[in-house]
């Protein structure tokens, strides 16, 4: 870790790690590089209010739509780094798996099990050429767009896998599988049940 973390509560804070895969190629899972400061950002954008009103427009019932999440990050372009998403002015039009662990690895960080991707690329003297991320979470496989939970992160021999806990994997206690998609990212690997 970068810093010692004093606060005495677990937060999901600090520099985490961002790990890619491309669904539509059934690519490796890969780890994203580290990010320009204060880039990355998870927004929430709330779902549609439904209502049944009345003549005089008050409502006897309502309902809201489920929200919709996008996961921003911008990386620095340098000669010696590997910008893991190819696009095309902008446009990506491969489907993508995305995990985020926090710095902390007791903190919950989340799985976005299939996400749209989009690319703005921007530069400067200052801080040279910046390409900001954009994924936008799609419809899973089951269960939420975004599975919040404490993940666990092996790599070996250069391969990434994960397991991770928390009632969004269907698994409170125990560390399940997860990312495991194969297929275009039309199945889904074990642990991405329906949260309880």
């Amino acid at each position: 870790m970068s810093e010692t973390i004093t606060s005495g509560l677990t937060l999901a804070w600090g520099n985490p790690g961002q790990y890619v895969r491309n669904l539509t190629q059934n690519g490796p899972w890969k780890k994203l590089p580290d990010c320009v400061e204060s880039s990355v950002q998870t927004t929430p954008t709330k779902g549609e209010k439904v209502e049944a009103n009345t003549e005089e427009g008050i409502p006897e019932a309502l309902r809201y739509k489920k929200s919709k999440y996008a996961h921003e990050y911008s990386i620095r372009e340098a000669a010696e780094r590997e910008m893991v998403i190819d696009h095309d002015d902008g446009v990506v039009t491969d489907i993508y798996g995305f995990i985020l662990v926090p710095e902390d690895p007791n903190a919950k960080g989340f799985y976005m099990e299939k996400s749209a991707v989009s690319v703005e690329d921007s530069g400067n003297a200052a801080d040279g050429v910046i390409y900001k991320y954009t994924h936008d979470a799609l419809k899973p496989t089951s269960g939420k767009a975004i599975k919040r939970g404490v993940i666990k992160v092996t790599e070996t021999a250069g391969v990434f896998t994960f397991q991770a806990k928390g009632k969004d994997f269907g698994s409170a206690n125990a560390f399940v599988d997860i990312g495991t998609i194969s297929g275009g990212g039309s199945g889904s690997g074990s642990g991405d049940g329906d949260s309880s």
